[in-house]
């Protein structure tokens, strides 16, 4: 995509960013507030900008366009967990290693990847996002709390009705729905597709906007200490996406869905590997500052990437 496009759409994003941290400053928002908004966000917004995709496309993919990105979608997880495993090997993160591999493999493809992909690229992308947004939500209540708990989990205590539970939620139903409707020709009243567009718009800008919010609650100068972590934050934001992007260019692949991973793989660490530190008894607090130190400098970060690539 052409670069002044993508500054122009970043350049928007950053506006609504900075909207919210000034929200926060001046007290125009609350804790609460910031919670409530969360929740429409999660509930309301996001799904139904999940679903906008292939309401707007018309639906009518092709099972084999379905199963190449389904595959795109589980390899490149696959390959997050080995470098997730590689990497704290290699830094020696012995007592934090389940969070750092959670904090690497669970990005927050979800609540900021969908507004800066549909900026980006449009609609029809957010409803491959969706795909990768189900493998997200199969993962992190197996894999994630087998990680958080040191691998003591095993597949039965994985299979309770109490984990499994957790995988219904309105953005998984949100994403099964937008598959459907992906693979159908189902067609829908103009009231409909209308009323969902308005709710999208909503998830934009009400989503970039809770991060300068969650951003304007923190004292910067206190996440400016942990040099590990800015390390880690170097390589998952950055060098990773450009190693990823380095291989399909040197494959020769020409599609918009390397370029899609490229940029879902620099999104910054999503709120699950903070909320599973917590019940499981992990490092949240170092979570909280991933998550707060990755979010703050994606916005300088996913402009470049998504540039490059």
């Amino acid at each position: 995509m052409d670069l002044h496009v993508i500054l122009n759409k970043m350049f928007v994003l950053m506006i609504l960013v900075f909207s919210g941290y000034v929200c926060a400053r001046k007290n125009l928002v609350n804790k609460d507030g910031i919670s409530q908004i969360s929740r429409l966000i999660i509930y309301l917004f996001n799904p139904a900008l999940i679903i906008l995709g292939p309401l707007k496309s018309g639906g009518g993919t092709s099972l084999l366009a379905f199963f190449h990105v389904l595959l795109v979608a589980v390899l490149t997880y696959a390959a997050l967990i080995a470098v997730s495993r590689l990497y704290t090997a290699l830094a020696g993160a012995k007592r934090d290693a389940p969070v750092y591999s959670l904090m690497f493999v669970f990005s927050n493809i979800g609540f900021i990847g969908i507004p800066v992909v549909e900026s980006v690229f449009g609609p029809l992308m957010v409803s491959y996002v969706a795909i990768f947004i189900v493998i997200y939500n199969l993962l992190i209540y197996t894999y994630g709390v087998n990680v958080i708990q040191g691998g003591k989990e095993g597949l039965r205590g994985l299979l309770r009705w109490a984990v499994v539970r957790k995988m219904f939620n309105p953005g998984t139903f949100s994403c099964l729905l937008a598959i459907v409707l992906l693979l159908s020709n189902i067609r829908i009243s103009p009231v409909v597709l209308s009323s969902t567009e308005y709710f999208g718009s909503c998830a934009v800008a009400l989503a970039m906007m809770l991060i300068g919010m969650s951003l304007g609650t923190l004292r910067i100068a206190s996440l400016l200490s942990d040099v590990k972590l800015w390390i880690f934050c170097f390589f998952k934001m950055i060098a990773f996406p450009l190693l990823a992007l380095w291989v399909f260019d040197s494959l020769g692949w020409e599609s918009p869905l390397p370029k899609l991973v490229v940029l879902l793989l620099a999104m910054p660490i999503g709120n699950m590997p903070s909320l599973l530190a917590i019940e499981y008894g992990g490092n949240d607090a170092l979570c909280s500052r991933g998550v707060a130190i990755t979010t703050l400098i994606s916005v300088v970060t996913l402009p470049l990437i998504a540039s490059l690539s």
